[in-house]
């Protein structure tokens, strides 16, 4: 049996990196929340929670900036280009 904050993690591609950061807690610390056996407190279930919610709005931003680019740069994709 895993958790669902497992499954959310490898169905979409966060890592313990990304997640920890977001959370504000080491990788380690993620993992032991994770892989705990026992019931999760409150206080760990709002953290992975607000962590989750923190690294959807850190993709949307960023989704949002390569959509912003492509379309800038969409009819010059293959040219040569100065890095910013």
């Amino acid at each position: 049996m895993i958790r669902t904050m497992r499954f959310l993690r490898h169905k979409h591609k966060i890592s313990y990196v990304e997640l920890g950061a977001a959370a504000q807690v080491s990788t380690q610390r993620l993992s032991q929340i994770e892989l705990n056996p026992f019931p999760s407190t409150a206080h760990h279930e709002e953290l992975v929670r607000r962590a989750f919610l923190q690294v959807m709005e850190a993709r949307k931003a960023a989704l949002r900036d390569l959509e912003q680019d492509l379309h800038r740069y969409q009819d010059c994709l293959l040219e040569e280009c100065r890095e910013e």
